[in-house]
């Protein structure tokens, strides 16, 4: 079958059959698949490379200029794809479209922490079935919702024990990034206690704890004016592509997408330089 911009794409074999609306992971979490990327890239990935400044030169190229472990580096490429946040792309672009650099820093991007506790099964309400659970912000509960990780893909945790991963924060609760990694898990627990666990349930194992003082866009009013603003600055910048999470959806899925249908732009306006080239 042909994918958007006519990119082919075949099925594994290798990779297990799901039901619409099922969900999948990996069996080693979702590293794999960074892990995989960067195994089939080999050396060409750079690791701890940070872009601090992108130029346009007269050729028509760009110079982006990195801080490495072995000091500042050059490379002029015809192509840039950025994938930052919003944040970090507004400021490599201000020099050179003010416009996109503008619509970009309008972006927000809330405090959120990821909490994933392991409880005994003896210390859940009931059996849980299914995904998870979100929390309506009027319910007194800070937590905004929590997914039954081990109920959803095998091998999340050993027997007897369930694994929760809650999310707290966002954008009504910015004040979560003030509470140390010990106030955070226990305000979680109590969040737990009132939903899901027995009134004597034990406190949890702590498997995990990430906070994102910038975690996922927010898609606010105005959202849609400030893409087609980017949009419009691009006209300018031929050559370099924005893909990130800040464009048609933060999910895992929806950021694999978003990279197929920008790779056949890319490789079609490299042909088409090469060709202007030949002539």
């Amino acid at each position: 079958p042909l994918g958007k911009g006519g990119l082919k794409t075949v099925a594994d074999p290798n990779v297990p059959s799901t039901k619409p609306g099922e969900l999948g992971s990996f069996k080693g979490g979702l590293k794999a698949l960074p892990e995989a990327i960067a195994a089939q890239l080999g050396d060409r990935l750079k690791l701890n490379w940070h872009l601090t400044r992108l130029d346009r030169t007269e050729r028509e190229t760009y110079i982006a200029v990195f801080s490495t472990p072995d000091g500042q580096q050059e490379v002029e490429a015809r192509t840039v794809v950025l994938t930052t946040p919003a944040y970090v792309t507004a400021e490599l672009l201000e020099p050179l479209q003010p416009e996109i650099s503008s619509a970009l820093q309008a972006l927000t991007y809330p405090t959120v922490a990821s909490v994933v506790l392991a409880y005994p099964v003896s210390d859940v309400k009931g059996k849980l079935v299914g995904f998870g659970n979100l929390i309506p912000r009027g319910q007194g509960i800070r937590t905004l919702g929590t997914i039954w990780t081990s109920s959803l893909f095998a091998g999340r945790a050993p027997a007897g024990w369930q694994t929760l991963t809650s999310y707290i924060g966002g954008a009504t609760d910015s004040e979560i990034g003030n509470l140390d990694s010990e106030q955070i898990v226990e305000q979680v627990h109590r969040d737990l206690s009132k939903i899901l666990l027995k009134p004597d349930a034990a406190q949890p194992k702590v498997l995990a704890l990430k906070l994102w003082k910038r975690a996922i866009p927010q898609y606010n009013l105005g959202h849609l004016d400030r893409l087609q603003q980017v949009d419009r600055g691009l006209k300018s910048l031929p050559g370099l592509y924005l893909c990130s999470n800040y464009f048609g959806g933060v999910a895992l899925g929806d950021c694999v997408r978003r990279g197929f249908e920008r790779a056949p732009e890319v490789g079609e306006y490299l042909q088409q330089q090469s060709d202007s080239r030949s002539i």
